[in-house]
């Protein structure tokens, strides 16, 4: 009862409208801006997904040399979402996470609590990500990920 409670003082359903609000917004802005990383964004109050475009066609066939990749379809899509979630992580200290779904979108999940400047900073952060390119990221986070194992 008492969470039921906290829910109604805090109206927590405003608050999912207006980062819902600011979101659907941003992330389409950023859509717009990087149709060759961002296939489609969808969602709604503070849970929405990212779709990635599956990055070059290259990626096909160092997914058939990586043993046990091979069979993935989403082998792309999985790495693409991998290396913009590094990148995020790495460069702002912001935490983002792929859905294990069929489409394996990157997931954009604030707490309700979050701060309207919070928001703005990710959607900078995303956008100034995608700006770097696909490829730049990808070659990035693979680099890092070879030399981490040498």
């Amino acid at each position: 009862i008492e969470a039921v409670n906290v829910v109604v003082e805090e109206d927590f359903p405003r608050r999912a409208r207006e980062i819902e609000a600011t979101l659907s917004a941003g992330l389409e802005r950023i859509r717009k801006a990087h149709p060759d990383a961002v296939d489609r964004v969808a969602g709604v109050g503070s849970l929405h997904g990212v779709f990635l475009n599956g990055g070059p066609k290259l990626l096909d066939l160092a997914g058939k040399l990586v043993p046990g990749f091979s069979k993935d379809p989403q082998f792309r899509t999985k790495l693409v979402a991998l290396s913009v979630i590094a990148h995020l992580y790495r460069k702002y200290k912001i935490m983002t996470y792929y859905s294990p779904n069929v489409e394996n979108p990157l997931m954009v999940a604030p707490t309700l609590m979050i701060e309207q400047s919070d928001l703005e900073y990710f959607l900078n952060a995303l956008d100034e990500t995608l700006s770097l390119g696909l490829r730049k990221l990808l070659t990035s986070f693979v680099r890092e990920k070879v030399s981490a194992t040498w």
